[in-house]
């Protein structure tokens, strides 16, 4: 039996992910299609956080119908977990009903939890070991892995040592199983998987007209808003980062505003770099990424092409 099909549409930040993903859709209906879109953002799916976290509005999304946006108060906590098991949910019912899910979002771990099934890792999740663990160095982390793999005798060769959420679980999983069980990723789906791509310089002057564009928009107001409203505090918008991390800063006067333009700017480039790397780097999407460079005037086209032969 052929597995379903499903478009992801993914990339750095502010290379237009949004607006490809509804003309998609659009282009998609077209043909007699029915396709509706998931959003990956890891801060879109907060109420309120809207103007700095470049959320579509109603008016762009052209009556292409969006799920995962405003499913959460900004001050809650939400796993890849979480959003795996809520996001699949809507896939499964789209699927049922013949509609094509479109992926669409820059947070690759979400992408990765929708578009793979994982087995072989096993050991729950505890939070109280993670909380302690999350409050301590890097440094301190990777000897405490180091010291229970030689307890246990236990192959730690492909923990990456470096990212300090892959190692608090490493910790978590030996603490649990004694030992790291070998891990099988499989395709869930026929994944036809776009990604977004461009020069460097190009990307880094569209996060500085966009940075601009939502200061005229009202980003600081609607930070303000929402501290009124007790929707937040300054120890929340740290968490959230960027662009609510670097107001809060300006809020409480540790930044001017033109320091506060200035740190952001380099925090998004920095966060785009990141982006970048991530997938390029990540062994399930690498290889079935098909990239696009934006600045081909005629990308949009020959995304439909690959799309629609694709399909």
């Amino acid at each position: 039996m052929p597995k379903p099909k499903i478009i992801t549409i993914l990339g750095p930040t502010a290379i237009g992910k949004s607006d490809l993903a509804v003309s998609i859709s659009l282009y998609l209906k077209k043909q007699n299609i029915n396709s509706e879109i998931i959003s990956a953002d890891s801060r879109q799916v907060y109420k309120y956080l809207d103007i700095g976290t470049g959320k579509i509005t109603k008016e762009e999304m052209k009556n292409v119908p969006h799920h995962m946006l405003d499913i959460l108060n900004p001050g809650q906590e939400y796993s890849v977990f979480q959003y795996a098991q809520d996001a699949n949910k809507i896939i499964e019912s789209l699927l049922s009903k013949s509609i094509i899910p479109i992926i669409c979002g820059g947070t690759g771990q979400y992408i990765n939890a929708l578009l793979f099934e994982t087995s072989g890792a096993g050991a729950k999740q505890n939070s109280e070991l993670r909380e302690n663990l999350e409050r301590e160095s890097l440094d301190y982390l990777q000897t405490q892995l180091k010291n229970l793999a030689e307890k246990h005798s236990t192959d730690i060769s492909k923990i990456d040592i470096k990212n300090k959420r892959r190692v608090i679980r490493a910790i978590e999983i030996i603490t649990e199983l004694g030992y790291i069980p070998e891990i099988k990723v499989n395709d869930k789906y026929e994944n036809i998987i776009v990604g977004l791509d461009t020069d460097y310089e190009i990307l880094q002057n569209r996060i500085k007209t966009r940075i601009e564009k939502r200061l005229d928009q009202g980003m600081i107001q609607e930070v303000e808003n929402l501290l009124k409203e007790n929707k937040v505090d300054h120890t929340r918008l740290q968490k959230l980062g960027l662009e609510y991390k670097f107001i809060s800063d300006y809020l409480t006067g540790l930044l001017t505003v033109d320091d506060f333009k200035e740190k952001l700017y380099f925090a998004i480039i920095h966060y785009a770099k990141r982006q970048k790397t991530w997938f390029k780097n990540n062994k399930e999407l690498k290889d079935k990424i098909v990239w696009f460079d934006t600045q081909d005037e005629k990308y949009q086209e020959k995304v439909e092409k690959f799309i629609q032969t694709s399909i």
